[in-house]
This record gives structure tokens, sequence and C-alpha cells, in this order.
């Protein structure tokens, strides 16, 4: 339950702004996400490129956050992650314990790939108190992912409110056998989707 944050695009020790992104490569590793986060707190990843995670038998292969409190993700590139047996070929989150904030701004989620759902996210919840919030603030690009099942770019299901109040963001390219942008996993009415 402790703060994080990951600043990337840095040259050295002396540079006082990031400039580009610093690859964090789940290549030649195990076959599990890049990042496995749970519990609560704040978790900052910036200026990274989340790339090459492999959930072999799980759940988001670059991202994999369970839990609450807040995932902030901006100047980032998610992609080329895969979910091999599961949800979330690029991030999965699930509220898990408490509320819990996913906001992404000026990042961008491609090539990524899930087996099942949410070729580049799937968000859920364990119950209406429990609820995820996705926001997509300025600049967020989901384009060119493949879910095998439901929501090639985006799947929702259980208790998720999605925001998308950022300007330039798109939604393109993506490839699901439901929903081909986004994917919601049960009627409205039941589940609390908004």
């Amino acid at each position: 339950n402790q703060d994080l944050e990951l600043i990337g695009g840095f040259d050295d020790c002396f540079d006082d702004t990031p400039e580009g992104n610093t690859d964090i490569s789940g290549s030649g590793g195990a076959a599990d996400p890049v990042f496995r986060i749970r519990g609560g707190g704040v978790v900052v990843l910036d200026h990274l490129t989340v790339t090459l995670g492999d959930a072999d038998g799980g759940e988001g292969g670059g991202i994999d956050y369970a839990g609450r409190g807040v995932l902030q993700i901006d100047n980032a590139f998610i992609e080329y992650n895969h979910s091999t047996s599961g949800d979330g070929g690029g991030i999965r989150f699930q509220s898990l314990g408490g509320p819990a904030f996913l906001e992404v701004a000026r990042t961008s989620l491609r090539y990524n790939n899930a087996e099942e759902n949410g070729g580049a996210l799937v968000a859920g919840s364990e119950n209406m108190a429990r609820r995820a919030t996705v926001t997509l603030g300025d600049d967020v690009r989901v384009e060119n992912n493949r879910a095998r099942l439901k929501g090639g770019g985006l799947f929702l299901h259980r208790w998720v409110v999605l925001a998308m109040n950022g300007e330039r963001n798109l939604v393109a390219g993506n490839d699901g056998f439901f929903g081909g942008g986004l994917g919601i996993g049960f009627p409205l009415d039941e589940n609390g989707v908004t």
C-alpha cells in the first residue's frame, strides 16, 4: 500500500526533464506481465514504453492491476503485449478491495492482443461499491489491437465507469469478434457499466 512513481525518459542523472521514453520489456523473461500491481496507493507510470509482456495463463500482458487506489499512465506506449489465455492484452484493470481509478493521458495503446477480451484494455469491478473508473484524458490513442472475443480495443464488465473526456482521442483499427473498438460484457442495467 505504498505510492510509487516510475518516471523514464532521462538521458542521465543530471537531466531535469524527461525526453522520450524508457523501454520496460518483458522479452526474454518468464511468461508474465511486465508489471503486476496489487494493493492500494497511487502508482504513476510516466514516459515509459511497456512492451512484449506475455501473460501466459493469466491476464494483463503489459500491466496486470488488481487492487484499490489509483494507477496513472502518462506519456507512455503500451504496445506488443499479449494475454495468451485471458483478458487484457495491454492492460487488465480490476478493482479489488475498494474503488480503483485508472487515469490515462498522452498515451498510445497499440498492437496488443488478447486471446479472450480487451485487446488493449479490460476493466472490471468486484461489486458496485468497489467500482472501477477508467478516465481517458487528452491524446489517448487505442489502435490496431485485437481480441479473439469481445472488445478489440476496450472491454468493460461489471460496474465500470468509462470517461473519455480528453481532446484528440482516437479509437480505431481494432478487431474483435463482438465490438471492434469497445465491447461491454453484460447488459447495462444488470452491471452498471456507464
